[in-house]
């Protein structure tokens, strides 16, 4: 999971440049990251979400298991250095999502192949 993101924040300048000028296409821009409170620490994605002045807010798309001071469906603001990976697709393919790819090794590869089929999923290792 470390490599992966790695990999994301290693690449996210120009993930941030598509996501200024999307290519004809490109659409469901999302950004991972981390946030944590008293409970612990827990990644999750946000979509949409924009540039402000000192960082990013978007919409918390995930439902929490582990951190008790955010809601799904609400606003938060977050810094660059919070952010643990970035996805779009394009053309039916999913671009980034680095944590994700990292994931399908432990889950149950009839998942994993649904979750290539049915989102564009294409991970290089």
């Amino acid at each position: 999971m470390n490599k992966a993101i790695v990999q994301a924040q290693q690449t996210l300048d120009q993930f941030l440049i598509t996501f200024r000028n999307p290519p004809e296409g490109a659409e469901n821009f999302k950004l991972k990251v981390m946030l944590s409170d008293k409970s612990g620490v827990e990644h999750f994605w946000f979509t949409p979400f924009k540039e402000i002045d000192g960082g990013f807010a978007g919409v918390l798309a995930n439902e929490p298991s582990v951190i008790t001071s955010v809601q799904t469906g609400n606003v938060y603001a977050f810094k660059r250095d919070q952010i643990t990976d970035w996805g779009y697709e394009q053309a039916g393919v999913q671009h980034g999502s680095f944590t994700v790819c990292a994931l399908f090794k432990f889950m149950d590869q009839e998942l994993v192949k649904r979750y290539k089929q049915d989102h564009g999923f294409v991970c290089s290792s």
